[in-house]
């Protein structure tokens, strides 16, 4: 008895410890660059979701806490089209790692008053985290990378300096990792898996521009973003700047 629940013990440390989730804002989904405009800024983003975690053949659900930080460039490929990159940290319950990631944007169609879009992005976190349990007497060590694959397509209304967005969103998930435990009666390496199967969820938002250059050709100009995203089982706050020249 006291061996099963030493197990259980395992399995729960690990993938309780494990729920880093590489969900980031996603901004409007119509581009708002030109080619060969260039826009810098970052990203913050504070959420909570729920993920199935698989050890040693047993399952188990688990909701964490998590933040991102994270600084963006972006590139007009052409009108209306842009791909961006993304470098920073995500920490999950007092750990912390690397985060970043990669997308585009594409504006379908343009008007005075609408533009509609679609965008794409692919968001990755990896982290370590180590601990003792007293209980069982062992510690551990742990290391993750998580993927996270967000489709999302909606209208863009927009006037007098202000953006209002959103629309449907897909979400895919995966993540995996290695725990060691040193000591207990069952020490060694584990591999895990973290899962969260294709889900239909949705993303609001507000954009508006702090300042907006004038008098030459692509003067700088910059906007702060607000935005909320949520599913079944998981939700986002993200807020943003960028300074696009």
């Amino acid at each position: 008895m006291k061996f099963s629940f030493y197990l259980f013990n395992v399995v729960v440390i690990c993938l309780l410890s494990s729920q880093a989730v590489g969900l980031a804002p996603i901004g409007p989904a119509a581009s708002d660059l030109e080619k060969g405009q260039v826009a810098i800024g970052f990203d913050y983003s504070d959420g909570e979701a729920e993920l199935v975690g698989k050890l040693l053949g047993l399952e188990i659900e688990a909701e964490s806490e998590f933040d991102s930080y994270l600084g963006k460039i972006r590139f007009g490929v052409l009108d209306g089209l842009e791909i961006f990159g993304r470098i920073g940290s995500a920490e999950v319950d007092g750990s912390s790692g690397i985060a970043g990631g990669i997308g585009m944007k594409a504006r379908l169609a343009e008007s005075e008053n609408i533009d509609w879009g679609f965008a794409g992005q692919i968001t990755w976190a990896g982290y370590e985290d180590d601990g003792y349990e007293p209980a069982f007497g062992y510690l551990w060590h742990e290391e993750a990378d998580f993927y996270t694959v967000q489709l999302a397509l909606g209208p863009v209304f927009k006037g007098g300096g202000f953006r209002f967005y959103g629309g449907p969103m897909l979400v895919w998930l995966e993540g995996d990792g290695d725990l060691d435990v040193i000591g207990g009666p069952l020490p060694g390496r584990f591999p895990f898996e973290l899962e969260k199967e294709l889900e239909v969820g949705g993303y609001v938002g507000l954009s508006v521009d702090l300042f907006d250059g004038s008098g030459e050709d692509q003067a700088a100009s910059c906007d702060l973003n607000v935005e909320y995203q949520f599913g079944k089982d998981w939700d986002l706050l993200g807020l943003g700047v960028s300074l696009k020249f």
